[in-house]
């Protein structure tokens, strides 16, 4: 029997191709994600619900700690940007 004719060689040419191409594509993109640099985690949504109180003073707390930081939660991450002036302070 004939290699072409053959369907079971015919789908198992085809797993083969797909995962190779799977294969090279997460290999493309771990390569991207380890040149990509992120901003420092300034903190998750858990130390936002427990600083609550005082959501206003912990955000401030973080500007003067960072001057570009990331706030995680589970579906985003929210980037700050504060500007440092000790003139203004």
């Amino acid at each position: 029997m004939d290699f072409h004719s053959n369907p079971i060689s015919i789908s198992l040419a085809l797993i083969l191709a797909l995962l190779f191409a799977l294969i090279l594509f997460r290999e493309s993109q771990q390569k991207h994600r380890k040149n990509k640099k992120f901003h420092p985690i300034g903190g998750t949504i858990f130390d936002q619900l427990l600083n609550f109180h005082r959501l206003q003073h912990y955000m401030i707390d973080l500007a003067g700690k960072y001057r570009t930081y990331r706030l995680l939660s589970r579906l985003r991450s929210e980037i700050y940007t504060t500007e440092n002036n000790p003139e203004s302070a």
